[in-house]
């Protein structure tokens, strides 16, 4: 299936991209300032989907209970 002289040329140019993702990872503008594991969220504000005009903080919904932020793609 694969040329022999292929292989090599492959695992070559993957780990090229692979070093090149990092390394622009490396240099991603605010990498400094992002939360860490364990750092306290940052207060954020949100308006209802069913009433814009009331808007939530983070900060506020805390002092009730317990919030947890998730963000993903469910796609």
């Amino acid at each position: 299936m694969w040329d022999s002289r292929l292989v090599p040329a492959a695992l070559a140019f993957t780990l090229f991209l692979f070093l090149a993702a990092t390394a622009l990872a490396q240099d991603r503008p605010g990498r400094d300032t992002a939360p860490q594991v364990g750092d306290e969220a940052p207060d954020f504000e949100l308006s209802l989907l069913g009433d814009p005009e009331k808007i939530i903080h983070l900060s506020e919904a805390c002092r009730e209970q317990p919030v947890v932020l998730v963000f993903g793609s469910y796609t």
